[in-house]
């Protein structure tokens, strides 16, 4: 739904919270890596899924941080960089070859596994939680992410993902994300005028979404790792 405001009051909405607006991708940035954060409180390793050049897990001070990447241009770019302790060109499907069980305190895939096909999703999580001694975290769009995407694109997304299917795999989910009805399915603010609806969709982000994921647009999911015998 398009909701527009005309002549003289757009422009007072727009002259008020334009400036208000710059201050929230900072806001919302801190907030997502504070997510993180407390996902990981407890873990000093971590085996980061499809690493690619700047994982945001390299900003939560792990005392040993492992990345594997399939995309070799990629790879390098990171390795050039030196965002982990080491790396592995490898795909995510066969991380159970490379990894022994409870090698890590924490294995995370961000913004993967809506990548792979539904079985092999399935079986990432399985060698997740088989590496993990703690934690396995993952996040990714909430359903069908719409962008434009080439055939060799290595974010292509292949399957799609809801919380409630998470939360039957033992997940805790968080919306981590803007509202879909304020930011579309694509990621976008999809009402108008865009910058007091903007400054609503990052508070809303912050206060409602968090504990009603079925409306965000992203996933945080966290499942606490238990290992019998």
């Amino acid at each position: 739904m398009l909701i527009q405001l005309g002549g003289n009051r757009f422009r007072m909405y727009d002259s008020f919270f334009r400036p208000v607006l710059h201050v929230f991708p900072e806001l919302a940035s801190s907030l997502y890596l504070e997510e993180l954060r407390q996902a990981v409180a407890d873990c000093n390793s971590c085996l980061d899924i499809g690493c690619g050049t700047m994982s945001s897990l390299t900003l939560l001070g792990f005392d040993y941080i492992v990345g594997v990447e399939s995309h070799y241009p990629i790879l390098q770019k990171a390795i050039a960089a030196g965002t982990h302790h080491a790396f592995h060109h490898a795909r995510a499907e066969d991380i159970a070859e490379l990894f022994s069980a409870g090698q890590f305190d924490c294995v995370a895939a961000l913004h993967l596994i809506e990548c792979l096909p539904k079985d092999d999703g399935y079986r990432l999580i399985s060698d997740m939680e088989r590496i993990a001694t703690k934690r396995v975290l993952i996040i990714m769009p909430n359903g069908l992410l719409k962008r434009e995407s080439e055939d060799d694109d290595p974010q292509q997304q292949l399957s799609r993902w809801r919380p409630d299917e998470m939360r039957r795999l033992g997940f805790h989910v968080v919306g981590l994300s803007e509202p879909i009805s304020v930011n579309g399915e694509r990621g976008k603010l999809s009402v108008r005028p865009a910058a007091p609806w903007g400054v609503a969709s990052k508070l809303m982000r912050r206060i409602y979404t968090p504990t009603r994921a079925e409306q965000a647009h992203a996933l945080l999911c966290v499942k606490n790792v238990v290992h019998f015998g």
